[in-house]
């Protein structure tokens, strides 16, 4: 019997693999090495590979892959999803007065502080213009984080500073995603958000394989929200 590939160009939708029936189908799943990067090429062939990947809830399970059709990716007309947020600071933080040295030491050139107070006007809440003056600085900078910040900011549009824009969204979540200084922690957040503009069309075209690539990074980062966005896409017939 020859061996199985994982590669995709080998699984052609229109070659004899998408007329097996998905029973045999299933079996060649058992002949596949169990990991994300060889199962999602054939998943992504067809319906009928489709079918028999979802048959086997053991398998699913092992990949960290939730299908849950209740978990919706669109949301209602004039609502954008909330990405993670600081929670809501004690007054005593909020009224806390910073340092002068701190300021003295981010006008002269130290980003780790551009990136405290950015974190710190943030968590205050109550000046979120300075807020983004920090974060923008730290983001051009190459700081992880602040693209993270900025990428949300740009997505939800509530930061009166910048506004509700996909686009600059995109650009800044994917040099956060792609920064090889970020955590898994940002990499799983930025990667999210990029998946669910890549899926509704969000300042870039729609393109359900590039959302599902992204979700993909971000599950392997530990987001348990992204296994269901895949379980989601797959069961509907998105992938």
């Amino acid at each position: 019997m020859e061996a199985i590939s994982s590669d995709a160009s080998e699984l052609d939708a229109h070659s004899q693999w998408s007329q097996f029936p998905e029973e045999m189908l299933a079996l060649v799943y058992d002949h596949l090495p169990q990991k994300l990067a060889h199962v999602l090429p054939s998943a992504g062939v067809c319906q009928a590979w489709r079918n028999a990947f979802l048959a086997n809830k053991r398998r699913m399970a092992r990949l960290g892959i939730n299908v849950d059709i209740n978990f919706p990716l669109k949301v209602d007309e004039g609502e954008s999803r909330k990405p993670a947020q600081f929670r809501k600071p004690s007054k005593a933080i909020r009224t806390a007065k910073l340092p002068s040295v701190l300021f003295d030491l981010e006008t002269a050139g130290n980003l780790q502080v551009t990136l405290l107070l950015g974190r710190v006007y943030d968590l205050r809440g109550d000046n979120i213009l300075l807020a983004s003056k920090y974060w923008k600085k730290a983001g051009k900078a190459g700081l992880p984080e602040a693209q993270l910040a900025l990428g949300r900011y740009f997505y939800d549009g509530k930061n009166p500073a910048l506004g509700q824009d996909s686009e600059e969204a995109l650009l800044w979540l994917q040099r956060a995603a792609k920064n090889v200084h970020s955590s898994q922690d940002v990499i799983a957040a930025a990667s999210m958000i990029l998946g669910y503009l890549y899926h509704d069309g969000d300042g870039t075209k729609t393109d359900n394989t590039e959302a599902i690539r992204w979700f993909q990074v971000a599950q392997m980062n530990g987001s348990k929200e992204a296994a269901k966005a895949i379980g989601y896409m797959w069961k509907t017939g998105q992938f």
